[in-house]
């Protein structure tokens, strides 16, 4: 498994972006077992089990909600300490699943002029894009190879 994590930081929050470019915007989440994995009676092992339907407002209070009841806090955790306590529940916890929001459907990168990010080369919004240019481009050489070929 790779991280990549762009030197930039967006200005905007991804949540932000996609409520504002996907109007009605809901997306399910997943439920993992918090072991390092759970086989079946067939001998196959299951990590994702689809979640629930969920607007960005109703997640944020959901997760809100069991963050608070587990942490006793409204604040954030140094990310080293939650990345411990994942660990920790992985090995021996008490707590059966995760519900998470990855994989979630369109790009959370913003189309706002003042957000580095969403102007940056990181933008994946704009790989569409350069493929497309690619492929005219590369059509383009190749129809004149092919009609040069014929004047010789």
């Amino acid at each position: 498994i790779c991280k990549i994590i762009s030197p930039l930081s967006a200005s905007v929050p991804a949540g932000v972006v996609l409520m504002k470019e996907k109007a009605g915007f809901k997306f399910t989440t997943r439920v993992q077992p918090l072991r390092l994995a759970e086989w079946d009676t067939e001998d196959k092992v299951t990590f994702f089990m689809s979640g629930r339907n969920y607007t960005f407002r109703d997640y944020e209070k959901m997760a809100n909600k069991v963050f608070a009841r587990r942490y006793c806090s409204a604040g954030c955790l140094p990310a080293t300490y939650l990345e411990k306590e994942f660990w920790h529940e992985i090995g021996c916890g008490k707590m059966d699943t995760v519900e998470y929001a990855c994989d979630v459907d369109g790009s959370a990168f913003s189309s706002s002029p003042t957000d580095q990010l969403g102007n940056s080369k990181w933008n994946l919004k704009v790989l569409n894009l350069l493929v497309s240019l690619l492929y005219l481009l590369f059509s383009l050489l190749i129809h004149l190879l092919n009609t040069s070929s014929l004047l010789f």
